[in-house]
């Protein structure tokens, strides 16, 4: 076999371990949010939880109320009605101000986990780990209320479901799952992650828009590395990265080819597949070398942050302070101005894209 196709396909074999990762993430797709019926229980909790509970006409209003359950309230939708969101022991309970009195329209099947203060109802000690100070929150996307709800922790981290309903509060039209990271909206996305549960490191990061009333990805990142029983000094030579923007995927991996000089990166053309991205292309598959001079930092230190970083913004076409690790670089606004930059190989897309 020839060399450089046997080193490809060395490195490749630890990018399909870390499917291992993402196969324990079936929670994820095996849950589903959905909308249960109202109850009696739920009609009792809801009148106790409301009782002479009025909202802000003005604004979104989240606190413990007066009868000691946290509430979400105000006009939550956009659409002119007032409802309150409620924290119950096991779903969440939506409730609209019909006739000056609360009605529940129904529970949404995610239990809340978050900081509950001391002496709140439905306290628990495995609660909180997150320090998530509230179980549920509204946020602004795309002129779109999204319901953000706090739910399982486990030693990992925490999930979160961000929910998109239909303009009268009566259909869930789409939802995102993040793990590990509180979903936000920076830059004109909603970003959300999601991350290994094993001792081997997997995490990611995703961008999404709205498009036809569902949540359509449309960049991400991925980092991968495996487990070491010992201690590695800067980055191992067996982590890989993937890149996707618009229905175009990059696998980034360590050149292990053994040829001289050596690259920083190579980088590899893939497609995402229609869930998740197919990460691991065949050995063989055209891929471009990338350079960086100096290799090195003023402080002889490994840039790899920073050059993991330029290939973030280049890739995804994102800007540079949605790298998830940007807090880490020390770099100018112009992503690396001191570095030249040399690109081989056979595909000038890539090379058009990772060029300066």
């Amino acid at each position: 076999m020839n060399p450089i196709r046997a080193s490809l396909l060395l490195a490749l074999v630890f990018a399909f371990s870390c499917l291992s990762a993402r196969a324990q993430n079936a929670f994820d797709d095996n849950f589903k949010v959905q909308l249960l019926p109202v109850t009696p229980e739920i009609e009792a909790f809801a009148a106790k939880a409301l009782k002479d509970y009025a909202p802000q006409q003005t604004k979104i209003v989240g606190e413990i109320n007066k009868n000691g359950i946290y509430t979400l309230s105000g006009n939550l939708f956009g659409n002119g009605k007032l409802y309150s969101v409620v924290d119950d022991d096991h779903d969440v309970v939506v409730c609209e101000l019909q006739s000056s009195a609360w009605k529940p329209l129904y529970a949404i099947n995610v239990t809340t986990m978050w900081n509950y203060p001391a002496g709140y109802p439905h306290e628990q000690d495995s609660r909180g780990a997150d320090d998530q100070p509230q179980p549920f929150w509204i946020i602004n996307f795309e002129n779109r209320p999204i319901l953000v709800i706090a739910s399982i922790v486990d030693k990992e981290g925490q999930y979160y479901y961000s929910i998109l309903f239909d303009s009268k509060c009566e259909k869930i039209l789409s939802t995102v799952t993040s793990f590990g990271q509180k979903p936000i909206v920076k830059n004109g996305y909603f970003i959300s992650g999601d991350s290994s549960r094993v001792k081997a490191s997997w995490a990611a990061t995703y961008f999404s828009k709205i498009k036809d009333d569902k949540f359509v990805l449309m960049k991400s990142w991925e980092d991968s590395q495996p487990w070491h029983s010992e201690d590695t000094e800067g980055r191992p030579d067996d982590t890989s990265n993937y890149a996707s923007s618009d229905g175009k995927g990059y696998l980034i991996l360590p050149d292990n080819r053994g040829v001289k000089p050596r690259a920083d990166f190579l980088v590899l053309r893939c497609d995402p597949s229609e869930k998740r991205p197919e990460l691991y292309p065949p050995a063989d598959k055209p891929f471009e070398a990338i350079y960086f001079d100096p290799r090195q930092d003023a402080d002889n230190s490994d840039i790899g942050d920073e050059t993991l970083g330029y290939l973030f913004h280049k890739l995804t076409g994102l800007p540079m302070n949605l790298y998830p690790d940007y807090e880490r670089l020390d770099m100018d606004k112009k992503p690396l101005p001191h570095w030249k930059i040399k690109v081989t190989g056979t595909d000038k897309v890539i090379a058009k894209l990772i060029a300066p």
